[in-house]
């Protein structure tokens, strides 16, 4: 219901642009490209959290490098420990960091300040989880890939490999991190900014609310399928489909060894290794929309664009014409399908003034004064009036937090008017408030439903306003 910054445009620029360099990066040995990429990189996670996902692609850009002969694999038993010991130390303090310095929304306190160190972490107790399997996997590690030395050819090769991954890991994380320093200078000054944005979401380890939701391992089985295929729908089937035949064709061609240029066999294996958390984000059970995955998208084109090469060199290049008429009439059917769709959703925006937000604003600077105190929902969920200068805002969340949140405003604010969106938000629901607070004296002075609306911004807005 406000104008929101969507950055996502600019993600998308600073990770191509950062992925160019990063395919550059294999067959030069030039280190501007290695910095270029690290830069855009942490470019992208200062703008959003995106850039994270162009690290492995690097680090992959420096094995291949060295298996197209560019420069030579890393030697030394140190650079091998680099990797796992910084890995396993950023994993143990970075928890330290959430419960001593991100406020809770709920409480206005660190989880230290309001429970205690160890309370806390009997609180969360995935954090003990968390220091005990990273310590395992450190152990392991160190005792399997570092130290133990064995006969086998086959084990000392791996032992090379990995190693050697964790070298070009080390390499990355560190030029990543002088980038971060440089370009994100200011979260080190004021560091609140960037723990309140990274970690809002991330400092509820139990899953408690989101299991709570649930009423049944069938409804949360099925709630994670739909959430699934909608994602691929969203994301374009027809792109989808030719992104699993392209990478069947390279599976075959490395399999036969039959790849004409390894090159750009090399550079086609790094795009595949950054789209691995694309998939894994498109198969979780996380908030993952389009526009998070328009990076990854061009990386598919490019990667069927090239499967269509292999397509002509393969053993089915005698039916290769066929082949592309199909794929040509998919497509052209593909636009048609998605162009329809977007022209059904532009008449539909057309008439956004029939919202119940412009009925509420109106009905609000008619009934209830500038001057008053009031406490509302996110302006996401509802909409929030500028020219009000005492209106206090309860943030999004889960819900017993917005619940906890929102009583806390009321006793500290004492406002006269509470209203919110009791519409759903996914599997949540606000309550309404007299059964919030059944011991004050609350009337419900106006309801706004959605749900005979010709426009809805969301199927289940509902607008409730309550006088205290």
């Amino acid at each position: 219901y406000t104008a929101s910054s969507k950055p996502d445009f600019l993600v998308l620029f600073f990770m191509i642009l950062g992925l160019d360099y990063t395919l550059r990066l294999i067959d030069s040995s030039q280190r501007k490209y290695l910095m270029a990429a690290a830069s855009c990189a942490a470019l992208s996670v200062i703008v959003k959290f995106g850039g994270f996902f162009l690290l492995p692609a690097i680090v992959a850009a420096l094995f291949f490098r060295t298996r197209y002969g560019v420069e030579k694999p890393p030697r030394g038993r140190m650079k091998s420990l680099a990797m796992p010991i910084l890995l396993w130390g950023l994993l143990m303090l970075a928890p330290m960091v959430g419960l001593s310095i991100y406020v809770r929304e709920a409480s206005g306190l660190t989880y230290i300040q309001e429970f205690g160190f160890w309370q806390s972490l009997l609180k969360l107790k995935i954090i003990l989880i968390l220091w005990s399997a990273i310590s395992v996997w450190l152990a392991g590690y160190l005792f399997f890939f570092v130290f133990y030395k064995s006969r086998s050819p086959l084990w000392a090769k791996t032992q090379h490999i990995i190693g050697e991954f964790s070298s070009h890991t080390a390499t990355v994380l560190t030029y990543f991190s002088m980038a971060m320093i440089i370009f994100g200078f200011r979260w080190l000054i004021t560091p609140g900014h960037l723990i309140h944005t990274y970690l809002q979401n991330g400092m509820d380890f139990s899953g408690g609310y989101i299991l709570k939701d649930m009423a049944s391992i069938p409804q949360l089985i099925h709630g994670y399928g739909m959430t699934v295929i909608n994602r691929f729908i969203g994301f374009d089937l027809f792109v989808v489909l030719l992104f699993f035949l392209t990478l069947i064709l390279e599976i075959h061609t490395f399999r036969k060894n039959s790849a004409a240029d390894k090159l750009l066999q090399y550079k086609r294996f790094t795009l595949l290794i950054y789209l691995v958390p694309f998939l894994m984000a498109m198969f979780s059970p996380g908030r993952f929309t389009q526009h998070h995955a328009l990076p990854f998208f061009v990386a598919i084109s490019i990667l069927i664009s090239e499967g269509l090469k292999l397509l002509k060199l393969s053993r089915w290049r005698n039916g290769h014409s066929k082949v592309v008429c199909a794929l040509v009439v998919i497509l052209i059917t593909d636009i048609c399908w998605f162009s329809w769709k977007t022209a059904s959703a532009r008449l539909y925006q057309a008439r956004q003034q029939e919202d119940i937000a412009y009925e509420f604003a109106d009905w609000l600077r008619t009934n209830i004064r500038k001057g008053e105190v009031m406490v509302t929902d996110h302006p996401t969920r509802i909409y929030v009036p500028e020219d009000y200068p005492h209106i206090v805002i309860f943030k999004k969340g889960y819900l017993p937090d917005r619940i906890e949140q929102l009583k806390k405003l009321i006793d500290d604010k004492q406002p006269k008017y509470v209203y919110y969106n009791t519409g759903r938000s996914g599997s949540q629901r606000m309550p309404d408030l007299r059964v919030l607070l059944p011991d004050r004296k609350i009337k419900l002075i106006k309801n706004f439903d959605s749900r005979e609306r010709g426009y809805r911004r969301a199927p289940d807005d509902r607008f409730v306003v309550y006088e205290l």
